[in-house]
This record gives structure tokens, C-alpha cells and sequence, in this order.
């Protein structure tokens, strides 16, 4: 039954003609290494689907082993590595290294296969580096899971608070946005309950002294400043990087929400906000007055050999822009793929408001007006232009993965693993999928009954 799947979705991959490629591993339940790989393609409605092919396992995480095994997979499949047309992976070296990883050597056999690494790790690795950077913040996420810790060691404690607290993943940087919204909401229960486990005399000391501790960081104004800072922040990060991980999203959409959180965060260092944020700390904490000191503007020395310093940017005509595309697909697209770009964009500006604004949106709207054959080579640009910007998908196998492989079937083989795992993913297909002549045959082969 799973190369029945598997067989309705290889067609429907060479059917649209090209496609791109993810792969992640985990460890399982039996601690063997798993390697997810999945496709990318747009399905006959200009719609971008992405399937799961397999799992492999002990393949290994250097560069050399990963290609093998993908190269492997794409000849197992028949699937024209020529039409490969972009690859995406988290920021590993061993995936992402410009030199020795696995995405160029990768481009060494199709250089059309464009690497476009994981928008959502991405702007984790954002998160981490600038956390990272500031002592203040990392002292305060440390306090963030001191309380969790705090409150989860006993069920007591946890009546006391009445309240939730969440704690911190390494992992999953969306948990950090859940532990600051949490201890905002439940900001004077927590206070509340350390009071009342520092005042009680039939407590032990040790816990007497913890909470005494935890109460005197969470007094401080730094303290309550940064977890209204945070919150405002983290919350941002986590719904674009939601945003991020979803599958009918493109590099356009990606860099327009990039750009929302750059302009986000220098707004929120303006002295308004910082004035907000301030009164807000010393509202939440028990510092009634607050000075501030005046800041001495920095002023930065320019030297002599320096221009000016606004930059300046380098305009091309539409018809250039479109040959410099042509130049780099010139099996794919035709010398005529300038003009017809430039013909589309006049058709879209006599539209108006109403004309598709992303290049999902101009696959679909080719296809609903019946247009794919007054700009087929726009068709073919847009479609490769939907390549992966995050291989969230892949990561979400590896929770089907322990669903099926489980401890009490950590002996399962593998490609009994990949069969199971590619019916349950690919649900939406396997419901579609005629089996009667697979059952048909498996009732004559285990027949039992005597004739």
C-alpha cells in the first residue's frame, strides 16, 4: 500500500517537472540516526505541495554520506536530478557549508539547484546570537526557568501558585515566547507565592531560601523591564517564525517579513517606546521613582577617504532584470522570456488592486484564467521560484516517527518504518489511492482455504 502512495506521488513529481528537495535527521527511540527526505513541487493548480518520501537510517551526518544517500534516493525514484531546482536545510556546516557541505556538493552536479537555508532557524539563530550577546538577557531567562523549576519540583508548591508557569526549550525557541507571556500574565501570583513560602515558618529553609532569592531578582526594575521587553518581542518572532514554517509561503513573502521585524525592532529602540516600556517596569515593580540619566550622543568620526553617506543603488530595466534570470536558466527559459515578463507586468498594473501580489498567487492566477499559454515561460520562472524556504516539514516527520517506532516496537526494519510512516504523513493521499488489486492479490497469495 505505501508504494502505492509512493508511486502516486513520484508521478505527480514528474509531472510538474521540477522540484526541490529537504532533509533532517533525528535519533530515534532505538538511538539510530534517521534521515527524513522530502520534495517540493507545485501540483497542476499552481499550488505548492510537500511530500515524504522515506526515512533512512545509519547514514551518518557527514557531507559525503548525506549526498550518497540523497543521490541514491533520487535514482531509486527515477528523478532527474536536472530538474532539481533548490535544496533547503537548517545552518548546519555539514548541510550549509558553502565548500564541503551538502548543498554544494549538490550544486557541483546541478548548479541550478539553489540553497536557500531554513527561514525559521533562521530567525532562531537570530534570537539565540542576540540573546546571547547581552549578559542581561541571558541572566534573565535563567531566572525564567529558575521559577519554572522552582514551582514544578513539588505538587505544594504549585497549589501555592495557582497559577502556570512554562519552562524553557533548547530546542524549540517558541517555549521562550510561552515562558515570558506566562510570567507576565501570572506576574503577581508568582510574587504572591514566594511571599507566602518566605513567610512560612514550616517550610524547609532551603525552600525559604530559594524563593527569598527568586523574589529579589524578580523586585528588581531590570528585572520587570526585560520581561516586558521580551514579551513584546518574543511574541513577534514567534508568529512570523509560525508564519514561516507554513508551506504555501515563497521568498518573496519571507523577505517581506524579515524586513517587518527589522523595521519592529528599530521602532521599539525609539525613546517613546523606551518611555513606555519604563513606566510600565516601575508599575510592575516596587520601585515607585525612577531617574534616568541623560545619554551623551555617540557621534561616529569620519574619515577622510570616506563618501558620502548615502548608498547608492543600481537601477535595471525590467527588460534586464529578465535576461539576467534567462542568462542563468537557459535550458528552461526562452530568449523570449524578457518580453513576455514585461507584457505580464502590464497585464497585472491594468488589473489594479485586484492583481496577484505574490508568487503563489501568480501561479494560481495563470492557471484560473487560463493564461499558462500566453506566458509559459512566466509559468516555468514562477514555479521554480517556489522553492522551499524552511524544512519545517521534514522536522514534522520525525513526530510520526515516534508515533510508529515507539518502545515497544523499537525493532521495527526499516523499510517497514518508511512504509508506515509515508501512509500516515501523506494521509490526504492514501484515502485517494485504489488498493483493491494490491488486496486482491495478497488474498490469493495467502490463501488458505483448500480447493
Amino acid at each position: 500500500m505505501s508504494k502505492q502512495v509512493l508511486n502516486t506521488i513520484i508521478q505527480e513529481v514528474k509531472a510538474s517537472r521540477y522540484f526541490l528537495i529537504s532533509v533532517d535527521s533525528t535519533p530515534d527511540i532505538s538511538h539510530i540516526d534517521q534521515l527524513s527526505f522530502c520534495v517540493r513541487y507545485v501540483n497542476n493548480k499552481g499550488e505548492p505541495v510537500e511530500r515524504f518520501l522515506c526515512f533512512l537510517d545509519q547514514i551518518g551526518h557527514k557531507a559525503d554520506d548525506m549526498t550518497n544517500a540523497v543521490f541514491s534516493v533520487l535514482k531509486k525514484y527515477d528523478l532527474n536530478i536536472d530538474y532539481l531546482r533548490g535544496q533547503s536545510y537548517d545552518n548546519a556546516s555539514n548541510m550549509s557549508g558553502s565548500y564541503a557541505g551538502l548543498q554544494a556538493k549538490i550544486k557541483e552536479a546541478n548548479p541550478l539547484a539553489k540553497f536557500v537555508p531554513c527561514s525559521a532557524h533562521s530567525l532562531n539563530l537570530v534570537g539565540t546570537n542576540a540573546v546571547d550577546c547581552c549578559t542581561q538577557a541571558v541572566l534573565f531567562f535563567n531566572l525564567l526557568q529558575n521559577v519554572y523549576t522552582f514551582f514544578t519540583a513539588s505538587t505544594h508548591r504549585w497549589k501555592v501558585l495557582n497559577a502556570s508557569v512554562k519552562g524553557l526549550s533548547e530546542t524549540r525557541w517558541s517555549a521562550r515566547d510561552d515562558a515570558c507571556q506566562s510570567q507576565n500574565k501570572n506576574w503577581s501570583l508568582i510574587i504572591n507565592a514566594l511571599n507566602l513560602m518566605n513567610n512560612d515558618d514550616t517550610e524547609k529553609t532551603l525552600t525559604r531560601n530559594e524563593a527569598s532569592g527568586i523574589l529579589n531578582k524578580l523586585n528588581n526594575l531590570e528585572t520587570a523591564f526585560l520581561s516586558i521587553f521580551w514579551g513584546q518581542i518574543l511574541h513577534r518572532f514567534n508568529l512570523t517564525s509560525k508564519k514561516l514554517q507554513g508551506i504555501n509561503i515563497d521568498l518573496g513573502v519571507v523577505c517581506e517579513l524579515y524586513k517587518s521585524l527589522i523595521t519592529y525592532i528599530i521602532d521599539l529602540r525609539s525613546d517613546k517606546n523606551y518611555e513606555y516600556f519604563k513606566q510600565c517596569a516601575i508599575e510592575k515593580s516596587k520601585i515607585k521613582q525612577f531617574q534616568s540619566c541623560t545619554k551623551r550622543l555617540k557621534i561616529r568620526k569620519q574619515f577622510f577617504d570616506e563618501g558620502p553617506s548615502k548608498e547608492t543603488t543600481v537601477e535595471y530595466s525590467d527588460f534586464k532584470n529578465a535576461e539576467i534570470l534567462q542568462n542563468e536558466y537557459k535550458d528552461d527559459l526562452s530568449t523570449l522570456f524578457a518580453n513576455e515578463c514585461v507584457h505580464f507586468r502590464s497585464h497585472l498594473l491594468s488589473i489594479g488592486d485586484e492583481a496577484p501580489k505574490t508568487i503563489q498567487d501568480m501561479c494560481g492566477f495563470l492557471r484560473k484564467n487560463d493564461l499558462i499559454g500566453m506566458y509559459p515561460y512566466k509559468d516555468v520562472s514562477l514555479r521554480m521560484l517556489l522553492c522551499p524556504v524552511s524544512n519545517c516539514s521534514t522536522e514534522r516527520s520525525f513526530s510520526c516517527l515516534k508515533r510508529v517506532k515507539t518502545y515497544l516496537r523499537s525493532c521495527i526494519s526499516a523499510e517497514r518504518l518508511s512504509d508506515l510512516a509515508i501512509m500516515n504523513i501523506e494521509s490526504d493521499v492514501t484515502p485517494k489511492t485504489e488498493f483493491d488489486d494490491i488486496i486482491n492479490e495478497f488474498a490469493t497469495l495467502q490463501s488458505r482455504r483448500k480447493i
